[in-house]
């Protein structure tokens, strides 16, 4: 049921992926295990220094391109210091696709900074979801080619590591251009609708 809950929530998102030409999703590859990961009361949680491996471009015209990176993502839920970003210790290399071999960072430049709108924690060792607004790194997207400046970025998952709880095993923030406005308020509907259920369901449980 918490793992149903979960894809509902971040259905909830994707139903405006349809409506965006380019996608960006950041996970954890082939980085593993990692990370320092804490749930506090309210649920909130903070994760910091978590492995992302990997950067999956989708162009939106059947055009991909898969890069190797070395990065970390950081977050804090809280609404006193909420935020998002995902760090890189320097280049990302092309594994596959189209686009530049190389997308060349100095170490600790920052490829997205956000904020979270919208968190949801199942329980303290299994899977967690967020999604909110973010902005990309300028450079990242002239050097894939990419012109989009504004993003939501939803679809945030994460799950926590049975044998280390306070250690991510999996992370997936896959981001899209901001949809129009009809397409925001047809989110927000679906929202409402989901937080009634699954309300009713965990108090069920």
């Amino acid at each position: 049921m918490r793992r149903l809950l979960l894809t509902l929530f971040l259905l909830a998102g994707l139903s405006t992926a349809a409506r965006a030409d380019i996608v960006l999703d950041f996970g954890t590859g082939l980085a593993g295990i990692g990370g320092v990961y804490t749930l506090l009361a309210g649920p909130d949680a903070t994760g910091a220094d978590i492995p992302i491996g990997a950067l999956n471009v989708n162009y939106g015209n059947g055009d991909t391109a898969v890069y190797i990176c070395s990065c970390e993502l950081n977050f804090d839920t809280q609404a006193a210091s909420n935020f998002i970003n995902i760090i890189t210790s320097g280049n990302l290399s092309k594994f596959s696709g189209i686009g530049p071999a190389t997308l060349t960072f100095a170490a600790d430049t920052h490829l997205l900074d956000g904020t979270i709108s919208s968190w949801l924690s199942l329980d303290s060792f299994g899977l967690q979801g967020a999604r909110g607004p973010d902005e990309k790194n300028r450079y990242l997207l002239s050097q894939l080619g990419i012109s989009v400046t504004e993003w939501n970025f939803f679809g945030f998952s994460l799950t926590v590591d049975r044998d280390n709880p306070t250690a991510i095993s999996s992370t997936d923030i896959v981001n899209t251009a901001v949809p129009e406005p009809a397409s925001m308020l047809l989110l927000g509907s679906g929202l409402l609708g989901f937080a009634s259920f699954a309300r009713k369901k965990i108090f069920k449980s």
